[in-house]
């Protein structure tokens, strides 16, 4: 069976709640919105496990006309990991300037204080 994976970014979620034709039992289908299409599963642990804004891959399988959401996994955040408050460390050509700076300064009496 064909299979593919898209990866996007949730910009909706829903769940639609209804009655089979052809069984007559009742389903609950969750909707997610990824790159301007709609994808469905029944999953509802898919459904609680992911946000909207969640960047995803969703792997999908081809059966007769429908593409089943075989799983979803989330990826990690494009925003940056760095702590906030951090000074980023200097690079010793940075330091060698600022050295040669001080030394200068000092040649003409100025002050760093």
């Amino acid at each position: 069976m064909e299979m593919e994976t898209i990866r996007g970014i949730i910009t909706s979620k829903s769940v639609e709640n209804g009655t089979a034709k052809s069984t007559g039992k009742p389903y609950t289908r969750c909707v997610f919105k990824i790159n301007d299409k709609d994808y469905s599963t029944f999953d509802k642990e898919i459904y609680e496990n992911f946000d909207i804004n969640d960047d995803v891959n969703v792997t999908l399988q081809k059966k007769g006309e429908y593409m089943n959401m075989l799983s979803m996994s989330k990826l990690a955040s494009v925003t940056s990991t760095k702590p906030e408050n951090v000074q980023p460390e200097a690079s010793d050509r940075q330091i060698q300037l600022l050295e040669e700076i001080l030394a200068v300064l000092k040649e003409n009496g100025n002050s760093t204080k």
